[in-house]
């Protein structure tokens, strides 16, 4: 058995994996906003928690006799939602489920394994299969 495995299975809980992929969410799309603007187009994306969702939206940047200011691209409606759902993790893009994210402990390994339909990724295709499609969908 190796060392810290209690602490590691303790760890393998719905509210503590969502945590984990919230701030990875979160770091991917602060990473897409740092591309040159030729690689993302006249989009950004915001990410904010609240209420138990983090909520990923497109935003126009807009320049006028003002300066520059954000614009909701899709006027709400094509968002991405993660958030907790009973004994899983969900991902939604436009109000439709587009994931299902389930924590399960791995006594093989001693890890918690993320799960989409029974296969195992790691943290960063969790995110890229979360928010791929929507940040290069242009």
């Amino acid at each position: 058995m190796r060392a810290g495995w209690v602490t590691a299975r303790a760890n393998c809980s719905v509210d503590d994996c969502l945590n984990s992929i919230i701030k990875r969410v979160k770091d991917d799309v602060a990473e897409f906003n740092r591309l040159p603007a030729h690689k993302r187009g006249s989009h950004e994306f915001r990410a904010a928690f609240a209420d138990g969702e983090l909520v990923v939206r497109r935003i126009e940047l807009v320049k006028d006799y003002r300066g520059t200011h954000e614009v909701d691209a899709a006027d709400g409606k094509d968002v991405v939602v993660v958030r907790r759902s009973d004994e899983a993790i969900t991902a939604c893009r436009s109000g439709k489920l587009h994931l299902m994210i389930v924590p399960q402990w791995n006594p093989e390994r001693q890890e918690c394994d993320l799960q989409i339909d029974e296969a195992t990724y790691p943290l960063w295709q969790i995110s890229e299969r979360i928010l791929g499609e929507f940040l290069f969908d242009r």
